[in-house]
């Protein structure tokens, strides 16, 4: 039972589904090292681009059906998607996303890789710390920026992070860590944006990108 309540809590918890009334909290993954957008090249104005959004599951697109008493995974919503993923480049006041006179496009593509054995491995943990009654997941995901300007093209490494999530039977555990899921969701999405970049900037791209 536990098991399944942690499939249903891996689907509702990630990209702000807020689909279940139990109480949900989320905090980073402490493993991640953080990044800052100030390590990126400035510019007079943000470099103005089209968005285009590829969401994956373990490399594939997301179920929509499964036969029997399979649980299928859905993607999440691609407007709230979308809106995260534009408040992320807009944070890092080198990339604006725009549909109207925009310079090129950005391909953000985005894999869930979370792995559930290891989310119930914390979930038993957790449960050792706070009693019975929690089911926590870990949300891991994956992305990779591919930038067109003009006939410039540059494509990121894959970059990776995570967060873990919380679902509660009645109470959260008195935990300082604990944020609320869409605010450590975006915060994993800008971290994300912002590695992309600064590993194009590395190599040359951004710059090769600005070029006229």
């Amino acid at each position: 039972m536990k098991t399944f309540l942690l499939l249903c809590a891996s689907m509702c918890a990630l990209l702000l589904g807020g689909c279940t009334t139990y109480p949900t909290a989320a905090y980073p993954d402490s493993a991640m090292a953080r990044v800052s957008a100030s390590d990126l090249p400035r510019r007079e104005a943000p470099l103005k681009l089209k968005m285009e959004v590829q969401w994956l599951r373990n490399g594939h697109a997301p179920e929509t059906s499964a036969p029997g008493l399979e649980i299928a995974f859905p993607g999440p919503d691609p407007l709230v998607l979308r809106n995260s993923l534009e408040a992320a480049f807009r944070q890092t006041g080198f990339i604006v996303i725009s549909q109207d006179d925009a310079a090129g496009t950005v391909k953000v593509t985005l894999n869930d890789v979370s792995d559930i054995a290891e989310a119930i491995n914390q979930g038993v943990l957790l449960g050792e710390k706070w009693g019975d009654g929690y089911v926590t997941n870990k949300e891991e995901l994956t992305m990779s920026l591919a930038i067109n300007v003009g006939n410039k093209s540059a494509n990121s490494p894959t970059v990776r992070g995570a967060f873990y999530s919380v679902l509660a039977k009645s109470r959260l555990p008195d935990d300082p860590r604990f944020q609320s899921i869409k605010s450590v969701q975006e915060d994993l999405f800008q971290q994300l944006v912002i590695r992309c970049l600064l590993s194009l900037n590395k190599d040359g791209s951004l710059q090769r990108l600005q070029a006229p």
